[in-house]
Order: structure tokens, then C-alpha cells, then sequence
């Protein structure tokens, strides 16, 4: 069970807010629905996803459900009151737009949650030919300046959430790397910040014509 306790990170929160285990247009619905009512929310965020888990605990149920809207918060799709953000609007509004959708989140994270710094780390650790764990992840973000809980997968959920987009999907080969150029560069159109992220993924494929470090995170 993923504790509820927010301690201090430079990534956020995004425990059970993931796209492993929830549909991004079907919750922006819900927020949408039960804009102002948290409890609401959360409630239908409880029976539309987690109500077939927790061991059948419904407290357990609930506590998976809170972890949701807390990442939507962290995030920055609602406030704390569970209204719609102005960037929550705006990811409601593409909902039907997979691409758009997901480009619009991917240039959110990496622009204001520091995923460039993400972006960075993994492609300096696969450089150098390190394995990228989320151990080791956790230590190469620390040297450079990026904190997040031990315990934490913050950059893990961060990830996939950047893979809907195809920014860090794939494997790091040089076939991979080309496929990953090739979705960047569909979604530059969002913002200098990708241009620069694309950048950063041509180095990478010059560095590393061969093999590719495991990740597990």
C-alpha cells in the first residue's frame, strides 16, 4: 500500500495516479463532473478504478482512490478544492484528442515538474553506460540537484506518463533512440522545452551506436 504521507520532492506526488492504472480522459471526465466536490471526486475515482483492489479492503480502497487525487493535484489538473485547473481545462478540453492530449500533459511535466531534469539524468546515466534502477536513478537525481522520497516512484509514474507521448519510451538502442527522435519530433510544436528534449535525445543516439543500459525503473 503506497503511503499517504507527502513528504518534501522535487518530482510529485504521483502515486496510483498513473496510466497503468487509469484512463487520463475518463478522469478529467470525472473531475469535470465533480468539480468542487473532493469527496465526490474521489469517491468516483474509488468506484470507477479501485474498487477491485486493496484486498477488498474498502478503506484500502479508498486510501488507493486519495493517492489518485493527490497525484492529480501534484500534477497540477486540480487544486486542493477539486476544481479544474487552467491547465486541467485545457487537458479536458483535448480529452478526445489522444495525441494533443498527452503531447499537452508531456509539455506540462517537462516545462514545470522538472522533467527535463528527468530527461537529462536518464540520458547522461545511459551515456555512461550505467544501469538505470530506480535506485540508481534516485542518487544520480540527487547529485544533480533533484530530490525525491526514498520509497518513492515518482519518476517511475513521471515516465510513463512521458511515454504516452513517446518522450522516454522504448528501449536505448540505436534503433530505439531513432524511434523516440521520430515521436519527439511530433510533439515539438508544444514548446522550446521539447526542441530542447529532442536535443538532448540526439546526443544520446551519437554517444551510444551500440547496446543500451537496462531500465527498471
Amino acid at each position: 500500500m503506497a503511503s499517504t504521507t507527502l513528504q518534501k520532492s522535487d518530482l510529485p506526488f504521483g502515486s496510483e495516479f498513473s496510466p497503468s492504472q487509469v484512463e487520463l480522459p475518463r478522469l478529467l471526465e470525472l473531475a469535470h463532473e465533480h468539480e468542487g466536490d473532493q469527496a465526490a471526486l474521489q469517491a468516483a475515482i474509488q468506484a470507477g478504478y479501485f474498487s477491485g483492489h486493496g484486498g477488498g479492503s474498502a478503506k484500502n480502497q479508498r486510501t488507493l482512490a486519495m493517492n489518485c487525487r493527490l497525484g492529480m493535484r501534484a500534477y497540477g489538473l486540480i487544486d486542493e478544492a477539486a476544481n479544474l485547473t487552467e491547465l486541467g481545462r485545457t487537458l479536458y478540453g483535448l480529452r478526445d484528442d489522444g495525441t494533443a492530449l498527452y503531447d499537452k500533459l508531456a509539455a506540462h511535466i517537462l516545462l514545470n515538474l522538472r522533467g527535463m531534469a528527468l530527461v537529462r539524468c536518464i540520458q547522461e546515466m545511459t551515456i555512461a553506460g550505467e544501469r538505470v534502477t530506480l535506485d540508481a536513478l534516485r542518487h544520480a537525481l540527487k547529485e544533480r540537484g533533484t530530490h525525491f522520497p526514498g520509497g518513492g516512484k515518482h519518476p517511475s509514474m513521471m515516465r510513463l506518463w512521458l511515454a504516452k507521448a513517446g518522450v522516454l519510451a522504448g528501449v536505448w538502442t540505436k534503433q530505439g533512440c531513432a524511434r523516440s527522435l521520430a515521436r519527439i519530433a511530433r510533439i515539438r510544436r508544444a514548446g522550446p522545452v521539447l526542441d530542447r528534449a529532442a536535443g538532448l535525445f540526439a546526443g544520446a543516439c551519437q554517444h551510444r551506436s551500440n547496446g543500451a543500459a537496462a531500465r527498471e525503473y
